[in-house]
């Protein structure tokens, strides 16, 4: 409002109430003090300031109430990361068990290379006795290998078990391996031990009885692992006499003074090392439902290990030895593979999922 209007507005409101005061006063009719209060009403509907007509697509106060936005949250100061120590990619704890921290270095090292595994079954011999299990265990460590360890897998079931077939499988291996893989070979059939020569042999599917041109003497298998340029290579082998082809292990293999040295020594060191199924014996092929005794111990240690990373010699120590020696007269066995190369390592499992 301007300077000059309010003073001369006033002059007037004064003028009005006097003159309206003495009429009433004169004329008898009404409460002067009504005549009053409506005179004050007036003059300040008049004096009142009148709000500024919105604009147009504009909303009024109380329309707006609504999207009146609370004030944002104080966001906590970002904190500094925490050093950790470094986990191998994939490796998941495991219920209930320990978890495993290991170094950079370690985890790297054993993440650049594949893990392969051939597997070989023969339930159904063209000259010898049939077996039951052996080509279903040889497929459910498959199975577990794959789906659990992120194995490659080859399998050899029955007909294409020829010596012919494992033979040219071990050659394909030994071009295609390199010395940072991990092979694991697996055999489930017939084996047979020539006391005086002090020989084993495995026997395939085209295996004949008293002649042994299509059987395979460990002693070739041995110089195939040896010329195979993988690390570390794991025979495990259920079979009879299986354990013929072995030899002991030195006692130092374990004194490292914490796991992480542990694993990582025996990572640099080249492995060539047998599990079976017995030693220089026969061994069951039933027992266990659908699988041997050795093969039911064996998938469930791989199912349910101790620890999500894990030597074969754990495997052996912690879960398959008392399991099968429990269950029948055999003993499992846990050696290094004669003349095979073998430089004081263990086969290192990683358990993936």
């Amino acid at each position: 409002m301007k300077k000059g209007i309010l003073p001369l507005t006033l002059v007037l409101v004064v003028l009005f109430l006097s003159a309206t005061l003495g009429w009433g006063a004169e004329q008898g009719t009404g409460s002067s003090r009504e005549q009053v209060k409506e005179t004050f009403e007036t003059v300040d509907s008049v004096l009142r300031p009148v709000p500024p007509k919105p604009a147009e697509g504009d909303q009024l106060p109380e329309e707006r109430g609504s999207e009146i936005k609370p004030p944002p949250r104080l966001q906590p100061e970002p904190q500094p990361n925490k050093p950790q120590s470094a986990k191998l990619p994939g490796v998941t704890a495991l219920p209930g068990g320990q978890v495993f921290q290991f170094s950079l270095d370690f985890s790297e090292r054993l993440a650049k290379g594949r893990f392969v595994a051939l597997l070989i079954g023969i339930n159904g011999y063209l000259h010898l006795d049939r077996l039951d299990n052996a080509v279903g265990d040889a497929r459910s460590v498959a199975k577990i290998l794959q789906e659990l360890y992120g194995f490659e897998v080859c399998l050899l079931l029955d007909r294409e078990a020829t010596r012919e077939g494992i033979m040219r499988a071990l050659n394909e291996l030994r071009r295609t391996l390199t010395e940072k893989d991990s092979l694991l070979i697996y055999y489930s059939g017939h084996g047979h031990y020539d006391r005086e020569s002090d020989t084993s042999y495995w026997l395939p599917v085209d295996a004949e009885p008293d002649d042994n041109t299509r059987w395979i003497e460990t002693r070739s298998l041995t110089d195939q692992f040896k010329l195979i340029a993988a690390r570390q290579v794991l025979v495990v082998a259920d079979s009879c006499f299986s354990g013929a082809m072995t030899r002991s292990i030195p006692a130092d293999l374990t004194n490292a003074t914490t796991r992480d040295a542990y694993l990582s020594k025996l990572l640099e060191k080249t492995t060539r090392v047998l599990i079976a199924s017995g030693g220089n014996e026969p061994v069951v092929d039933a027992g266990a439902s659908e699988h041997s005794i050795f093969a039911d111990a064996f998938l469930r240690a791989l199912r349910v290990p101790f620890a999500p990373i894990f030597t074969a010699e754990e495997l052996m120590t912690r879960h398959l030895k008392e399991s099968v020696a429990g269950r029948a007269e055999q003993l499992p066995e846990y050696k290094v593979i004669r003349n095979s190369g073998h430089d004081g390592g263990d086969f290192i499992f990683v358990k993936r999922r």
